[in-house]
């Protein structure tokens, strides 16, 4: 209680927050420019969302890929070419092949997780925060609300929050409905039973996959 009365008085409190996406999409166009690459906005917004947003891991995507690209204009090519997904953006990816019934695309990107060694409880969690997301942007379309509602539900920012409303579009309320319960039930066999978690998550893309063609 003494250090913190006197740090208290002494001391000034700071918050660093984390940038909005236009102060990142502007810090990381500046970065470009220093390298002598332009790039647009869209795929600023495109390498915030596969990177998650971090500073830290920006840098030297941003150099990697001003390093690889050949022409003074940025291509989404480039940026696909040499940056390595974040977790989240992967699990993404998984997550509207499944809305779409896409399960052999959905299957490929989640062995290429098992053999990058991800946490299985990692992959589950972030599987199912997106099928929840997909499941609040279907019930905001049905109540006439658009992907700014849904931006300040979730903390999406636009990029990923104009994917999720897309995929939402293409898809049913029960499926979504149907996928938060199963990534449910998948995160209790995961917790309470031996099975191996891998055979576990291919199951549940197995059903997933089934809930799409039944719509």
């Amino acid at each position: 209680k003494k250090l913190a009365e006197v740090l208290r008085k002494k001391a000034c409190i700071v918050e660093f927050k984390r940038q909005s996406e236009r102060e990142l999409a502007a810090w990381i166009a500046r970065h470009f420019r220093a390298a002598g690459k332009d790039i647009t906005d869209e795929l600023c917004r495109y390498l915030i969302f596969i990177t998650d947003g971090m500073m830290t891991t920006l840098g030297p995507e941003i150099q990697k890929v001003a390093n690889y690209c050949t022409t003074p204009a940025v291509a989404r090519s480039d940026i696909d070419a040499v940056v390595t997904p974040a977790l989240k953006a992967r699990t993404f990816d998984i997550s509207n092949a499944l809305a779409g019934g896409d399960y052999e695309r959905a299957l490929r990107d989640l062995r290429e997780l098992f053999a990058m060694q991800e946490d299985c409880n990692l992959i589950l969690g972030a599987i199912g925060s997106q099928m929840r997301r997909l499941h609040y942007a279907k019930l905001i379309t049905a109540g006439g609300k658009g992907q700014e509602t849904l931006m300040e539900l979730t903390g999406l920012k636009s990029y990923p929050a104009g994917l999720t409303m897309t995929a939402a579009r293409k898809t049913t309320e029960r499926f979504c409905a149907r996928a938060v319960e199963l990534c449910l039930q998948t995160d209790r066999r995961m917790k309470t039973s031996f099975d191996d978690p891998k055979r576990l998550l291919e199951l549940l893309v197995a059903e997933l996959a089934q809930e799409a063609r039944r719509g």
